[in-house]
């Protein structure tokens, strides 16, 4: 190929590609999960046109009301990624890769825009493609709207730039619908169209389109959000702190993320905040008057860039307007620092060191100074990429990592127990049960050992904490003492639909234990008790699917059969692989005589979950089924 500008660019792609392609091995984790694989919504075609009229997280979760995001396409990637590859991990994994190899060419193209030769704009993109701040965002499926907002930012940029204003700006309106954090590059394409000089074109033909489509976001999000604030007046989480105390700690994390920009070691994900040290502590205070010179200094150099270096103004304006977000603590949520924030910021970063290393080569006349830059930054970066992948392989791996890297943060301990309690749930063996169940109940205690006079710890957590603690003591056997836990959870947090979910399994545990008995009236008795916590948390959270399928067994337990069919047909058609619903079904359609629908009920399930433990078990039930509809096929009619 002989075009070296295409070159440049394909070079970069081609690097994303290589360095991050372990990605494509990984699995769902965290918040894929609310996302995708277990939210009812991503396979209804609706959710296209409802992810225009409702913020982000409303479309997801009915309960997530708080946030002020709004990102259709970002809601639509994910959707799309759905339909395309169902819950196949690896498939989304490949569009984020794709993307990040595409943000790549981006920078390099980005680059060559603003006036960096093809050796400076290549080693820019290359730079971008091992940056050792983008595993977070290219290894998590849900970070896909941060890879595509700043892939259209990009080259809604470019096309500025090249004075094509109207298709720039439907390139930025993209950007932003998909993520709020392309604000900063449509205000960045609005200052260069103010700022920079174009001979022979009137400038409010070039910054009409730009206000337009700042109009356009403008209303929809007025629309979606049901007021003239357009959502960025919502509060994501309440740090209580005074104004004075946001200040210097948006300026401490403006410091910390340049600072990760430039080395960024070590990852550690859910990093929490630090609530026992006073704004004027010389821990506090050094660092944010740190912070604040450099970014008083980065102003002063892209105010004196303005009609002289195209380059500088679009690096250091890229730079800052994509880290502006970080300043608005209020919007942030509980862990302010996240790796995926820089995804943006980092193409003006390494803009700003190839034009930096071209010029510095272009002065002293040394033109082998630019590859030996490029590699003397590169390595360390990507260096620092390959070991952080390895952790975003499986949920396991993940979050028992994040819990020695981010060992005062609740979320890590939190998702590592949740991890260990599905597999206590998921074994058929006794022993391996009760193994999980203890790591289960080890971290949950370590969640709620963090001290909240230190560090940063929502109600939330608090609550899940909790509610952790008394599930591991469920599934463990000793359901008494869980129990006494659902009854302070309840007491505590009066709104808490899953501690009545809980109540209701130890009633209905209790239940089967005096019919085993042969106590009948204790049997109806505890049963009833079980149907109204499970009605009361299904008052609180209608959407709560266990809840749900809990109301049918305990309608089913006191005979009501044709009370608990739909409730138990809703529940195994919303999650086929779910055991516990499939043999309530099954167990339904039985005692209502209906053995073909039963027998159906669990082929559906070996079919949706093929290496289930219990697939011996439902397979000799599955026997039995066949040889009860073969008899009765077989007897005479009754006279």
């Amino acid at each position: 190929m002989k075009n070296p500008r295409v070159v440049a660019l394909l070079a970069a792609a081609l690097v994303a590609a290589l360095l991050f392609a372990p990605v494509l091995f990984a699995g769902f984790l965290y918040d894929d999960h609310e996302l995708i694989t277990r939210n009812p919504r991503i396979g209804d075609w609706s959710l296209l046109g409802e992810a225009f009229a409702k913020p982000f997280w409303e479309v997801i979760s009915p309960l997530r009301t708080a946030a002020g995001f709004y990102r259709p396409l970002g809601a639509w990637l994910l959707a799309g990624c759905h339909h395309l590859f169902g819950d196949w991990a690896g498939g989304f994994h490949l569009v984020s890769l794709l993307l990040h190899a595409a943000c790549a060419a981006a920078v390099a193209r980005l680059a060559l825009a603003v006036g960096l030769a093809v050796g400076a704009a290549a080693m820019a993109g290359v730079l971008f493609a091992v940056h050792g701040a983008h595993v977070e965002a290219v290894a998590w499926i849900s970070a896909g709207p941060d890879l595509l907002a700043t892939l259209l930012a990009l080259l809604g940029l470019t096309a500025v730039v090249r004075h094509r204003t109207k298709s720039g700006a439907a390139w930025l309106l993209a950007a932003m619908l998909a993520k709020e954090a392309a604000l900063g590059a449509w205000l960045l394409a609005l200052a260069w169209v103010l700022l920079w000089p174009v001979v022979g074109d009137r400038r409010w033909r070039r910054v009409a389109p730009l206000l337009g489509a700042g109009a356009v976001l403008y209303l929809l999000r007025v629309q979606a959000f049901d007021s003239f604030a357009a959502g960025f007046d919502r509060r994501n989480t309440w740090h209580y702190f005074a104004p004075l105390e946001e200040i210097v700690l948006s300026l401490n994390l403006l410091g910390r993320y340049l600072w990760f920009l430039v080395w960024p070691w070590p990852h550690a994900p859910f990093q929490p905040l630090r609530v026992d040290q006073a704004w004027n502590s010389a821990g506090a205070l050094m660092p944010a008057l740190a912070a604040a010179l450099i970014a008083l200094t980065a102003l002063a150099a892209w105010l004196r860039s303005v009609q002289r270096s195209a380059f500088r103004f679009i690096a250091l304006g890229l730079l800052f307007a994509g880290l502006a977000p970080v300043l608005n603590t209020r919007a942030l949520g509980q862990y302010p620092f996240e790796e995926r924030f820089l995804y943006l910021p980092s193409a003006g970063f390494t803009l700003l060191v190839a034009g930096s290393a071209a010029a510095l080569a272009g002065w002293i006349k040394m033109p082998r100074l630019l590859p030996a830059c490029a590699a003397l930054i590169a390595i360390p970066h990507a260096a620092s990429v390959v070991p952080a992948l390895q952790p975003w392989q499986t949920e396991e791996a993940f979050f028992d990592w994040a819990r020695r890297a981010s060992p005062n943060a609740m979320t890590p301990h939190l998702g590592y127990a949740r991890v260990m309690l599905e597999r206590a749930q998921m074994s058929a063996n006794a022993d391996d049960r009760a193994r999980w169940s203890d790591r289960a109940f080890e971290s949950y205690q370590d969640s709620l050992a963090i001290d909240v006079d230190t560090w940063f710890v929502s109600a939330i957590e608090r609550e899940m904490g909790n509610l952790g603690l008394a599930d591991s003591l469920f599934v463990g056997g000793d359901v008494r003492a869980a129990r006494e836990v659902y009854e302070q959870i309840v007491l505590h947090y009066r709104e808490s639909a899953v501690g009545y979910l809980g109540l209701g399994n130890c009633a209905g545990y209790t239940a089967n234990q005096a019919g085993s008995a042969g106590d009948n009236a204790e049997f109806a008795r505890l049963w009833t008790q079980a149907l109204g916590h499970y009605e009361r948390a299904l008052e609180l959270d209608p959407g709560l699917l266990p809840a749900q399928g809990g109301r049918a067994q305990a309608l089913a337990s006191l005979g009501r059969f044709e009370e608990a069919l739909p409730f138990a047909e809703s529940c195994f058609a919303a999650e086929p692989d779910n055991f516990d619903y499939a043999t309530s079904l099954a167990s339904i359609y039985f005692e209502l005589g209906r053995y073909t629908f039963a027998q159906r009920a669990y082929e559906r399930f070996l079919a949706a979950a093929p290496q289930h433990p219990q697939r011996p078990m439902v397979e000799q039930t599955l026997a039995s089924l066949a040889a009860i509809r073969s008899q009765a096929g077989s007897s005479p009619p009754p006279r």
